[in-house]
């Protein structure tokens, strides 16, 4: 089964009183579940992932299409065996504390991500990085990672092996870069009161016990200026039904999801508003094959024959998946770069 997203947008921005005067143009933004980190290199849910990509910049990002495209780096090229990569970071470029973003930061950030003490759990994207396994094993010195700073605008990241996905690999959460310093500096308090260095469009001014995550634009960032939204507010709910009521209420101009069991409702209360996305992604059972009769592969065809995997799709998932017939998703037609 390949899941979709379900989302509830507004069609407009609010300001809110809780917010400096400054910013006249502010989005609540609704979530299910608070973070649980806001260390990208840490992060494990879904969560996290619309805050950390507001504060941070990987060398790459996603257009609206599912199309790689350029991030803190403004350029690449990839050698003719596929094993270097090398980037041009842009000019000017700022962390929000005033410091020039340089080449040595994603250096250290990935040093630091597949250090044994930093606890990452999400890197298995990024372990075709030359000796980035052994390094995360304890079994190789950290300086031993393929991954250089040949100058302070150029970064070189050398594979294991070629992989035409790494580049798309680069935008997911785990590649974002981290400010190595501040994260010393801070210690146990990294991201927990508002004291967070970051790259991307917006800072974390506060964490507030009602208010939620409270981001305000970043005046260094490349496109503040052209940036029609101030600060983003991202307030935690307990379950999707409570962030829908936020959104009945306008407390909030949009959701990450909807509760499934509702959605031919939901659809006919919020219209446009509800939208479904394709996720590449799939939900299946695994089989114990070292039992009888699992141990029979056609024993395994059968059972796999019989699911009605079109009536699960549409009645006890409301639509809310579409029926797979295999283990990797297919590619939407109108979105077939996202799985290239």
């Amino acid at each position: 089964m390949m899941m979709r997203f379900a989302w509830i947008a507004g069609a407009m921005l609010a300001a809110t009183a809780a917010l400096p005067a400054s910013a006249d143009v502010i989005y609540p933004r609704g979530l299910v579940k608070a973070p649980e980190t806001l260390d990208p290199q840490k992060a494990a849910t879904f969560n996290e992932t619309p805050i950390l990509y507001d504060l941070f910049e990987g060398l790459v990002a996603l257009d609206g299409e599912g199309k790689t495209i350029p991030g803190a780096a403004e350029s690449w090229t990839i050698s003719p065996d596929g094993l270097v990569y090398t980037f041009q970071l842009r000019d000017g470029a700022r962390w929000s504390n005033g410091d020039v973003v340089k080449a040595a930061d994603f250096v250290a950030s990935f040093r630091r991500l597949f250090a044994p003490e930093t606890g990452a759990t999400e890197t298995g994207p990024l372990l075709v990085i030359k000796n980035a396994s052994a390094i995360q094993q304890g079994n190789a010195k950290a300086d031993t990672l393929g991954v250089a700073a040949p100058d302070a605008k150029s970064l070189e990241i050398t594979l294991e092996r070629p992989v035409p996905t790494f580049l798309g690999r680069l935008a997911l959460p785990v590649a974002l870069p981290v400010n190595v310093a501040s994260i010393r500096k801070l210690g146990a308090d990294f991201g927990t009161t508002g004291k967070i260095v970051s790259n991307g469009a917006y800072r974390l001014a506060a964490i507030d016990k009602k208010d939620g995550y409270i981001l305000v634009k970043n005046p260094r960032f490349r496109d503040a200026k052209a940036m029609p939204i101030d600060s983003v507010v991202y307030k935690a709910f307990e379950d999707v039904a409570g962030c829908v009521e936020a959104y009945r209420a306008k407390a909030v101009l949009s959701c990450p999801d909807v509760p499934t069991e509702n959605l031919p409702e939901l659809k006919g209360e919020f219209g446009s508003a509800l939208r479904l996305a394709p996720f590449p992604g799939t939900y299946y059972f695994a089989i114990n094959t070292a039992k009888k009769p699992f141990d029979k592969v056609e024993v395994r065809r059968a059972l796999s024959l019989a699911i009605d995997r079109e009536a699960l799709a549409g009645a006890v998932w409301s639509g809310g998946m579409v029926p797979a017939e295999t283990l990797v998703p297919p590619c939407p037609r109108r979105r077939a770069r996202r799985c290239a």
